[in-house]
C-alpha cells in the first residue's frame, strides 16, 4: 500500500508517492508537472514532466488530470492538498473544477 500526497496546482501540480512501510525521503517519489524545459527531469527520486499544450481550459484540466491518475495505483491512500483552501479563494473556482473532474466515474486515463 502507498501513500500519495497531490498538490492540485493548475501552474505546476505535484504528487508525492511514499511507501507505506517506509518514513525515508528517498524512498518516495516526487512528480510534477511544469512549463519550463530546464526542470524536465529525471533526477535520483524526482522527476519533471512538461505540460501538455492545449488549446481550452477544460482541456488543460483534462490533461493534468490524466497526469496525476498515471501515477496512482487502486490500493492507494490519497491525500489531496488544500482543497478546502482552493474552495474558498478567489481563483479558487478553476481548481475545484479540477478536482471535480479528477473524481468523475468512469473516467480513463489517457495521459502521454
Amino acid at each position: 500500500m502507498r501513500i500519495v500526497g497531490v498538490d492540485y496546482s493548475l501552474s505546476s501540480p505535484c504528487i508525492c508517492i511514499s511507501d507505506w512501510s517506509t518514513n525515508n525521503y528517498y524512498d518516495c517519489r516526487i512528480f510534477f508537472l511544469t512549463n519550463i524545459k530546464k526542470y524536465n527531469l529525471d533526477i535520483d527520486n524526482i522527476q519533471g514532466d512538461l505540460h501538455l499544450d492545449y488549446s481550452c481550459e477544460e482541456e488543460r484540466y483534462y490533461n493534468i488530470t490524466n497526469w496525476v491518475l498515471t501515477k496512482l495505483q487502486e490500493t492507494d491512500i490519497i491525500y489531496i492538498e488544500g482543497y478546502s483552501h482552493i474552495l474558498i479563494s478567489p481563483s479558487g473556482h478553476q481548481s475545484a473544477l479540477l478536482m471535480q473532474y479528477s473524481f468523475r466515474t468512469n473516467h480513463r486515463s489517457s495521459y502521454k
